[in-house]
């Protein structure tokens, strides 16, 4: 699969108090919609689709939320993709081989905005960030190696 475009088409992130006490942080990730995309890339053996994608986190109790829709445009084996789509027409669902990068993608993008997002309202990281700790001599001092 190669993915071929990507834009944000919601950017929404509210703050409705202050951060205080004990503060639970939840994600939605969803797929609202995978359709085939008409583009003339690739070879008669390929297939374009779009799918739209949410991310969503909400800080409980009611103190604010993000939300990102956007979408993300791709290309894949055309039997891959028919069948893909008559499963989604079917039970709106996606599996498999088209899934999983496809929610990578989605999730690495929407990850890093919503954190840039938190910071520019003054709520909370949205995900654990790495604690980095020293050991104490571990760092050697300076100019030797």
């Amino acid at each position: 699969m190669g993915i071929i475009g990507f834009t944000f088409t919601k950017i929404s992130a509210e703050k409705k108090q202050n951060a205080k006490g004990k503060i639970s942080v939840t994600h939605n990730i969803n797929i609202d919609n995978f359709e085939e995309h008409k583009l003339n890339l690739g070879t008669d053996n390929d297939k374009a689709f779009k799918v739209n994608f949410e991310f969503a986190v909400v800080y409980e109790p009611n103190i604010g939320s993000i939300t990102l829709q956007s979408e993300i445009v791709a290309l894949d084996d055309k039997k891959k993709v028919e069948a893909a789509l008559k499963k989604w027409a079917k039970d709106k669902k996606l599996e498999g081989d088209l899934m999983a990068p496809l929610f990578e993608f989605g999730l690495k993008k929407a990850r890093l905005k919503a954190l840039f997002m938190a910071e520019d309202i003054n709520l909370p990281p949205p995900f654990k960030l790495p604690d980095i700790s020293v050991k104490p001599n571990s760092v050697p001092p300076a100019g030797k190696k």
